[in-house]
């Protein structure tokens, strides 16, 4: 709803996908991959369906990606066919720990259910599998005080590490057909202005954004070997 990646519903054959890793490893040995998808567990048929493939692979796999809490939050057992298959780290999109701001930004797990998942990760793993998330500065409604509170989680969560980012208001054309669907978040909202990294809102300015990701930096006590 407010990312810039461009989404698609189409999908590669499992066994196409499977020949690729067969192929990979007798002509170069490779085990390991990042998966580039947007979101890797975006349904729970296709979790089971491409992580029983690795498992059936004559070889073991090791893999990482972007997943999301929701699905992990309503099938649990997820976790465990993900790790079972090689899955060593996920990064999620958890944005935010003010649930107004999450509903605004149409992430509908609320924070606590998230820090659930996060949780049940590291006990279905013995704390094997690594977990790194972004959260963005400035959503609509996210204030000063929330945007330290989620500072203030980070200093105990279940998180292995976290990044930040301001919040950047996208101006996208009708004419972009092709990404029509790309930030529609806040387009018609007349109580944001500006756009890009000069704006505006009723509960935080691009500034004060600027302002609480200085604060932020020092929250770094790890670093994450992808995500530096």
């Amino acid at each position: 709803y407010f990312c810039s990646y461009r989404h698609t519903n189409k999908r590669r054959d499992t066994a196409s996908i499977r020949e690729e890793l067969i192929r990979n490893y007798e002509m170069y040995g490779t085990t390991r991959y990042r998966l580039l998808d947007d979101t890797f567990n975006d349904s729970k048929r296709k979790v089971e369906d491409i992580c029983g493939m690795f498992m059936d692979l004559p070889f073991d796999l090791e893999w990482h990606s972007y997943a999301r809490t929701d699905i992990l939050s309503t099938h649990p057992d997820l976790i465990n066919i993900m790790y079972d298959s090689g899955c060593k780290y996920l990064k999620f999109g958890l944005e935010s720990t003010n649930d107004t701001a999450l509903k605004r930004a149409n992430k509908n797990l609320s924070h606590k259910k998230s820090n659930k998942v996060l949780e049940e990760i590291d006990k279905r793993t013995d704390g094997q599998l690594y977990t790194h998330s972004n959260f963005i500065i400035g959503l609509p409604e996210e204030t000063p005080e929330s945007q330290r509170q989620t500072f203030e989680w980070l200093k105990s969560s279940p998180l292995k590490t976290y990044s930040f980012t301001t919040w950047h208001r996208d101006k996208f054309y009708d004419n972009m057909i092709d990404i029509k669907e790309m930030s529609e978040y806040g387009k018609e909202d007349y109580t944001i202005r500006g756009y890009g990294n000069d704006w505006v809102h009723e509960t935080m300015s691009s500034n004060q954004a600027y302002e609480l990701y200085n604060e932020a930096r020092a929250l770094y006590d790890t670093r994450d070997p992808y995500w530096v």
